[in-house]
């Protein structure tokens, strides 16, 4: 029988005797690959935001984020919460002009045109206090503003006098906030003002009940998580992992492999979109199909002498704990899972916060460099792509990186950590084995080092779950439903 899971024992399930280990030399080599690719790959993504390309990707993710809030708030503002939206247009009065921008045509609308005449003032008087010299698409928006809030609005007329051409400047800069501006209270019920708003409604509403399903998964979860540290506490739990194995080194050289391999796939199939534009239309679909054969890498210990059995039990391709194994009851602790991971996860995007203050200028009002955001490249995808471009976002968030991630980082990485650190305390072989692949798993993501906290919350809760029951169904599921139900949230309201 597997032991109980208690911080307070004393050593590891026992080692399963056979093959001879392989060279430590192998193992020692493996984890050097695993983190020099690492490394390569954040500095990679830290490098990639300062180029021009980044920062074209950054400030579209911006503004499709600002988008998002900006509708949340004009929602409010639609069903009598406009005391409340209000309290949202603060964050919109620091970070780049563009954003400041998007603060004001929001000002305007929720409050009047004096408030977004005297947010054009403000940052008229900041940018001459900072020195900094706007650019000329940057002058040209804040003159067309200052036209359109200093003239009264005239129903059936276009706010500022301005003409078709400087109409079409503006909706090309600021996007969904320039038709707002174009269309300001006041100005008469005109059928773009209404969709737009009845949009927002909807945004508002769509957010409400999933902010509400959030908040009743999140007090469930934290009683199943108190729930499962009691019973784990007084040893009424079972670590799954199962036994330990000579051999289990070899996944070490596995992981390696595959990181070197996934690298190289990402930047070929990088410069293959480039090269052939007629897959761009389908580049995610392809990606995610050549990323998920990369899974295949789990043979890689059979190739060095373990059996498929061996390997298969190591990595968690089972129904279970041994002997007790269940698909349905594996999927049912995936969604358990899921509950319990969501108080982790709280913790983890209040750190992001605390991260971003820290980080933040010490005198925001003069600083007109985009302030960072976590985001991910995916977001942009969603907001502006097509139905088919969606269907391609799920499968490959929903469907290929839970079956492939968790086989790679939970299954194999977190086994082979486990096994190394067997001979210490097994509650210090845990919380190692957890934060060391956790970090690895959040630093290679493309959400950048802001991420981190709440990516690596997300990957304790995964690992927690994979050492309670061994299987990676669990997992699996609980990665799913996440990677889905953030999915969902960013097509009801970027979109």
């Amino acid at each position: 029988m597997s032991e109980p899971m208690s911080p307070g024992m004393e050593h590891e399930p026992p080692v399963v005797a056979g093959d001879p280990r392989p060279p430590m030399g192998f193992a020692l080599v493996a984890w050097a690959v695993i983190i020099i690719v690492a490394l390569l790959i954040i500095l990679l993504n830290i490098a990639g935001e300062s180029t021009d390309g980044g920062k074209d990707i950054q400030a579209a993710a911006d503004h499709v984020t600002d988008r998002m809030e900006g509708r949340l708030l004009v929602g409010m503002n639609a069903v009598g919460w406009g005391g409340s939206a209000t309290t949202g247009l603060q964050k919109f009065e620091v970070g780049s002009p563009e954003h400041r921008f998007r603060g004001v045509v929001l000002a305007g609308e929720l409050e009047g045109a004096d408030a977004a005449r005297a947010l054009l003032m403000r940052m008229e008087v900041q940018m001459s206090e900072a020195g900094y010299v706007p650019t000329s698409q940057q002058d040209r928006i804040f003159h067309d503003l200052s036209r359109i809030y200093d003239a009264s609005p005239v129903p059936g007329e276009v706010p500022g006098g301005l003409d078709a051409g400087e109409q079409e400047t503006l909706i090309d800069s600021l996007g969904w906030f320039g038709e707002l501006a174009l269309h300001p209270a006041g100005s008469g019920e005109s059928e773009l003002r209404r969709r737009m708003q009845n949009e927002a409604v909807v945004v508002l509403v769509a957010l409400a009940v999933m902010g509400s399903a959030f908040m009743g998964g999140l007090v469930i979860g934290l009683i199943l998580l108190i729930l499962v540290i009691v019973l784990a506490c007084s040893r009424r739990l079972y670590h799954g992992l199962g036994p330990s194995s000579n051999r289990d080194g070899l996944l070490a050289e596995a992981f390696a492999v595959w990181m070197v391999v996934f690298f190289l796939v990402q930047y070929g199939l990088h410069l293959l979109v480039e090269l052939v534009p007629a897959l761009s239309g389908n580049a995610l679909l392809l990606a995610g199909i050549v990323q998920g054969s990369t899974v295949l890498i789990v043979f890689w210990p059979v190739l060095r002498g373990n059996t498929w059995a061996q390997t298969r039990r190591a990595i968690g391709w089972t129904t279970g704990p041994e002997g007790s194994g269940s698909l349905w009851r594996e999927l049912g602790w995936g969604v358990c899972g899921y509950l319990m991971m969501l108080p982790l996860l709280a913790i983890g995007v209040l750190l992001v916060y605390l991260l971003m203050l820290v980080t933040a200028p010490d005198n925001p009002g003069t600083d007109f460099s985009p302030a960072p955001m976590p985001s991910h490249p995916i977001l942009l995808m969603v907001a502006d792509g097509s139905i088919w471009a969606i269907v391609q976002v799920y499968f490959v968030a929903a469907i290929v990186a839970p079956f492939l991630e968790e086989t790679l980082f939970r299954g194999v990485l977190y086994r082979q950590l486990r096994t190394a650190t067997g001979g210490w305390r097994i509650g210090w072989s845990v919380v190692i084995s957890i934060l060391v692949v956790s970090l690895v798993f959040a630093a290679i993501h493309p959400q950048g080092l802001l991420g981190i906290p709440a990516l690596a919350a997300i990957a304790v809760g995964l690992a927690l779950m994979r050492e309670w029951r061994g299987s990676l169904i669990a997992p699996m599921v609980m990665h799913g439903c996440s990677n889905g139900i953030v999915i969902t949230l960013m097509v009801l309201a970027a979109r």
